[in-house]
């Protein structure tokens, strides 16, 4: 490599200071004043010790009696005071503690006793129904609809089951073993329901059929005569049992559960999984203690050995017995904050005594203290000190010689000290170690800075060159040794620079720059000493990797990144063409991950991804490139897959399978088990003229085509896909254009009650395309959803609302219109103040507008979506469950929710009354209308059967084609009806 003359100039001011160095260092050790230094210093202070020792010895004495008698006094006091203080603390924190842990134990006693109510409810009124009656009358019978659909309406619910008299499970929602009836006449629950012919919970039991622990809940099932005929029952899933509404935001370590009269662990809300069935009774001194008092405190050491403020309570209506712990850690945190401000304040209190004393004791013996201190900063090298030549005659002349021998000193080393001094600063601001290499003797001689670089400047290094090379890895030493060996044995070689890394005495490694020059030679031409430095270049080689790691790799999963994939598609391409073997690029995109993510939160939707990347390292092969392009999608490269493009093709779609597979099995996250799947494009490679851009479109465009086959697919590139794609691109532009070119417009439908008068009108959104005519809401709605596009035409559709409002006013009418507000608009955080916004631009209020949302904005965080409710229900807005039963619902939550009207699909009206399942169906959801206060509006309601049905049952409002059809507002306006 040429070197520059600034280079050589360079090493050569370097070379002529390691030289200087060596010289000053060995004439520091030669210097005749410096020994001079020694003998008149180790021959003085022996006189000045004794006679400054006489002097201190009763003074020292009395000094330090008062010390002792002054600190006694300030600080015992004071110590007693703290020591009362946090000892207060300390009682008041475990009061504390005992009736937070009887609190916690109280709520999830409270919130046990509450499922167990809303279970009997269901089961009540399931033992009702003449369905389930007529199964038990009948040998044989046919079991009631609702087991087919219950989680539809009881998804609270694990199963639920109906048993004869005979000890048998007749029907159940989920599979019995083997298909056959279920023998239970042996179990407690099923006795016991019997010997008292009312509501039971029964004994923890291991599940047939939930394969699970369980708690079976029985309620007999009786004729008209009101004779038991059989038990309707639910168990409890124990492992997944809700102890407390936000249980997974309780404070690390704090724990709530169950124990039976056995004192057997019923439920858990940590680690239920190892310990729900297991029995604590003398294993530890709380749960003896639990069992038999059943309501209190204690204070103990529990199972886990860990100590605990507990709480009990019995659970009313059973045999169980609710406890909490919270750690002791945790509890006593205020009083070991007040013990360890106590021992701040005594500490602060002593050390402020100890100087008062101190200083009285110099302000004593001032004069003789003042000279014994400058002795002893001359003693550690202090020469620049002189000792005050004050007090007694005696003292005076002591400093007097000795303030002379320390002149005469100083003169002989002041030379010696200034280039010592400068040295030293160049050597410190270039932060260098100088070597110096004996060839012959294999010796390295180092300045102190190498020490400081190996971090051992205490400990006696070997300064051998084997030694040496032991502390370089074995791949730096090579080259090492290489660069040596050349520069020792070419006479024309004169100096070398190499960066290698060296271990240090801590066990790292440490990157350095290490630059030799030969400063001899024997008669040959070979090397004899060499002469050099080390530089710690580490943060130089962190940053460069730190750069390299952020450009390539993902800092969430640590995977490569898009970038880095360019490169090693490059590469795989070029190795593909060359050895003529196919490999495969899949392009992976999680399904519904948005969905987790908007529910769950971005903390949970970052430890699903870091699972879907470990996943997929572990399924590929060594060699293979997982890549995580960003968001919820994945790139897996596989080369070498097979000689022909058919091989190829297999192996690629056995290793897509195998990846779908492994993807979507269960992801336990925070302590829950989370469903995924994933869709899988393949595209084959090399292929003629295929760019690393290539494979990865044709991989992203087969994805694509896989998400509409029904997700959880994988499908292989085909080129027409790519005129498919460009097709769904051009109808999102095309939408996305449509709220910008005015091609949007909203139809109304009237909402009648029974007697065919008008109650409302829902406002349905309309596309009119300039070459595609009138597009399906299905097909527009579907895509909106998709690309985020629907907060814009929800926010626009909220906006042409307010305006009819105004215009509808004009005309006198009077009466409410609905809108749907999808759940991605409804959780945006301007949602409230956009609405405000468009009530105030169209100078209109908020009593007849009606917000239709769906069961799936249940899903998420309850308390944030009430309170967004709320404040919109301030505003004179009402709400409205839209397509009630067609997604998640919940009794508990519609319970909580502000609600004013149920929607049920048209999907349930379309087949009634021919429909027998539809009927059941819609009964039950107009009975739970009722039971909520909820007004009842059905819609699809197409013929003048399904009115009438409605009719009979008491429906509240309809709306359908069999009214009219949706319409433009002009023409709507001049509808008979509306008239």
């Amino acid at each position: 490599m040429p070197q520059t003359r600034a280079d050589v100039e360079t090493r050569q001011r370097q070379a002529r200071a390691c030289a200087l160095s060596g010289t000053l260092l060995n004439s520091k050790l030669r210097e005749p004043s410096h020994i001079a230094y020694q003998t008149a210093y180790e021959s003085e202070l022996p006189v000045i010790g004794v006679m400054i020792l006489p002097m201190r010895v009763s003074m020292s004495w009395s000094l330090r009696r008062l010390l002792y008698l002054l600190t006694a006094c300030s600080v015992l006091p004071l110590g007693l005071l703290l020591a009362y203080n946090t000892g207060y603390q300390y009682r008041q924190d475990q009061q504390a503690a005992r009736a937070e842990a009887l609190r916690l134990a109280q709520q999830s006693a409270d919130t046990v006793e509450a499922f167990i109510r809303d279970a009997r409810v269901v089961l009540q009124t399931l033992s009702a129904r003449p369905a389930m009656r007529a199964g038990l009358a009948t040998p044989g019978g046919t079991c009631d609809p609702i087991f087919s659909s219950f989680k539809q309406f009881y998804p609270q619910l694990s199963n639920i089951s109906l048993s004869n008299p005979q000890g048998y499970l007749i029907c159940s929602a989920l599979p019995q073993p083997d298909n056959k009836p279920l023998p239970v006449a042996h179990m407690q629950w099923f006795r016991e329901v019997y010997e008292r012919q009312d509501f039971v919970v029964g004994s923890m039991l291991y599940g047939p059929i939930n394969r699970n622990w369980i708690s079976v809940l029985a309620e007999p099932v009786r004729d008209e005569q009101g004779r038991m005929i059989g038990a309707v029952q639910t168990p409890i899933d124990l492992l997944k049992f809700r102890l407390l509404p936000g249980v997974e935001k309780l404070p690390e370590g704090v724990l709530v559960g169950l124990i039976d009269q056995q004192g057997r662990v019923v439920a858990r809300s940590r680690d239920a999984t190892q310990w729900v069935g297991r029995e604590l009774k003398g294993l530890s001194p709380i749960v003896d203690q639990v069992l038999l008092e059943r309501q209190g405190t204690a204070e103990s050491v529990g199972v886990e050995g860990i100590a605990h403020f507990y709480g009990y309570t019995p659970v009313a209506g059973t045999e169980w017995i609710a406890i909490s712990g919270i750690p002791a850690r945790i509890a006593m945190q205020n009083a070991r904050r007040s013990l360890m401000t106590s021992l701040l304040a005594g500490g602060t209190v002593l050390v402020l005594v100890l100087w008062l004393a101190l200083r009285l004791s110099q302000r004593i013996g001032a004069p003789i203290l003042a000279v014994s201190a400058a002795a002893r900063r001359a003693r550690d090298g202090d020469l620049d000190v002189r000792a005050p030549s004050e007090g007694p005659r005696e003292v005076v002349a002591v400093a007097t010689q000795f303030n002379a021998m320390l002149d005469a000193i100083q003169h002989s080393q002041a030379r010696l000290q200034s280039s010592e001094e400068r040295l030293s600063l160049a050597l410190e601001g270039a932060h260098l170690a100088i070597w110096d290499l004996d060839v012959a003797r294999g010796r390295v001689l180092h300045t102190e800075t190498w020490a400081e670089l190996l971090a051992e400047p205490q400990a006696p290094l070997d300064n051998t060159v084997p030694a040496l090379l032991r502390r370089v890895p074995s791949p730096d030493r090579q080259q090492l040794y290489r660069a040596a060996s050349a520069l020792l044995d070419d006479p024309q070689r004169n100096d070398f620079l190499l960066e290698h890394r060296i271990r240090r005495g801590d066990g790292t490694l440490l990157w350095l720059a290490t630059q030799g020059r030969v400063t001899a030679r024997d008669r040959a031409g070979r090397a004899t000493r060499l002469l050099g430095t080390h530089r710690d270049v580490t943060e130089r080689r962190q940053r460069d990797e730190e750069i390299h790691r952020l450009a390539f790799f993902d800092p969430l999963t640590g995977l490569p990144n898009r970038r880095l994939l360019a490169k090693e598609l490059a590469q795989a391409l070029a190795r593909a063409r060359r050895s003529g073997r196919y490999g495969a690029c899949f392009f992976i995109d999680l399904d519904q991950f948005k969905s987790v993510n908007d529910a769950r939160g971005h903390d949970l939707g970052d430890q699903l991804l870091q699972a879907v990347a470990r996943r997929l390292q572990d399924q590929v092969r060594e060699g293979d490139t997982v890549v995580r392009m960003g968001g919820d999608e994945f790139v897996v490269l596989m080369t070498n897959l097979a000689d022909t493009e058919e091989g190829a093709a297999r192996a690629a779609h056995a290793a897509g399978e195998k990846i779908r597979h492994a993807l979507e099995q269960p992801y336990p996250l925070d302590l829950q088990h989370y469903a995924s799947s994933a869709s899988l494009g393949i595209a084959l490679l090399p292929q003629p003229g295929q760019t690393p851009d290539d494979v990865v479109r044709e991989a992203d465009t087969a994805m694509y085509r896989a998400k509409s086959l029904g997700r959880n697919q994988l499908a292989f590139y085909r080129p027409e896909m790519q005129a498919e794609i460009e097709q769904q691109l051009n109808f999102e532009h095309d939408l996305a254009q449509a709220i910008q070119l005015d091609q949007l417009s909203v139809h109304l439908q009237t909402q009648y009650d029974l007697q065919g008068r008008p109650r409302g009108a829902e406002l349905l959104l309309r596309w009119l395309h300039p070459q595609r005519g009138q597009v399906p809401p299905a097909d527009f709605i579907r895509v909106a959803e998709q690309t985020g596009l629907i907060v814009r035409l929800g926010d626009w559709v909220i906006d042409e609302a307010c305006r009819l409002l105004g215009v509808l006013r004009a005309t006198g009418w009077s009466l409410p219109l609905s809108i749907n507000v999808s759940p991605r608009q409804f959780r945006q955080d301007d949602f409230v103040a956009s609405v405000t916004a468009a009530l105030r631009a169209h100078d209109t209020r908020g009593e007849n507008l009606v917000f239709e949302i769906t069961e799936s904005l249940l899903v998420g965080d309850m308390d944030e979506t009430i309170d967004r409710i709320q404040r919109l229900q301030a505003l004179g807005i009402r709400f409205s469950i839209d397509d009630f039963g067609t997604g998640y619902s919940s009794l508990s939550y519609l319970k909580r929710l502000p609600l004013h009207e149920l929607k049920i699909d048209k999907s349930f009206i379309r087949d009634i009354p021919q429909d027998s399942d539809d009927v059941e169906i819609v009964s039950m959801i107009m009975s739970l209308a009722r039971q909520l206060r909820l007004e009842i509006v059905a819609e699809g309601v197409e013929t003048a059967e399904q009115l009438e049905w409605l009719r009979q049952r008491g429906c509240d409002r309809v709306q359908g084609y069999l009214m009219e059809r949706p319409m433009p507002l002009t023409q709507w306006l001049q509808h008979p009806r509306q008239r």
